[in-house]
């Protein structure tokens, strides 16, 4: 996908539509594209987040175990960000972080999120 197509797409989702172009095509030149299929685990419990994304379709669920069952405590759609977040004190995922259907994230890794 060419960088302009990602930032048109980045530009029509709700949460980023206000952003200033140059900071969209910051995005897409210092993000990479991950794709997931419905049912894949796309972090375990007590993986380190290293990245912050940006779901650009899909839905996304983290599910944790308490007493013995296992609820969604957590969802995101596209449009939502989340991962490594700036002021944000969560080091790991507290649960198995799931793709409920297709899902495509932009992600940018930790040493760009400062900038």
């Amino acid at each position: 996908m060419s960088d302009a197509s990602l930032v048109e797409r980045l530009a029509a989702l709700t949460t980023l539509s206000d952003l200033p172009r140059p900071q969209l095509e910051w995005l897409a030149a210092h993000g990479r594209l991950r794709h997931f299929a419905k049912g894949d685990l796309m972090f375990p419990k007590g993986h380190a987040i290293q990245d912050l994304w940006v779901a650009l379709s899909g839905n996304i669920s983290v599910r944790v175990e308490r007493a013995g069952m296992v609820r969604k405590v957590k969802e995101w759609k596209a449009g939502d960000i989340s991962g490594l977040l700036p002021y944000s004190r969560m080091t790991q995922v507290p649960g198995d972080v799931m793709a409920d259907e297709a899902v495509e994230l932009l992600m940018v890794a930790r040493e760009d999120v400062r900038e």
